[in-house]
């Protein structure tokens, strides 16, 4: 499961020379959105489960995605099985 996706905030921006209109930027980001805890799985079946896991809390939240794999541990391409945009939805 991850969390939110990364923003990018513009940083301060300062003219190149006198005078000019052109300016100079960084753009920074929070890269490591803020992990929630995922509970242990409940009524579990054959053919399903129940999962639930701790609210992330970031003002920047976009949505929680779920992936299954057969194996421990996850990534970003195993099977992508629900998006929940639901900041509140921890179920």
């Amino acid at each position: 499961m991850y969390g939110p996706a990364a923003p990018h905030a513009l940083a301060a921006a300062t003219p190149l020379t006198t005078g000019s209109n052109e300016k100079n930027a960084t753009t920074t980001s929070d890269a490591s959105p803020t992990a929630v805890t995922l509970n242990d799985p409940t009524d579990v079946r054959a053919d399903r489960l129940t999962l639930s896991w701790s609210a992330n809390t970031d003002p920047d939240f976009k949505q929680y995605k779920i992936y299954r794999d057969t194996s421990a541990g996850g990534d970003e391409n195993d099977t992508l099985v629900a998006t929940i945009p639901d900041q509140g939805s921890t179920v």
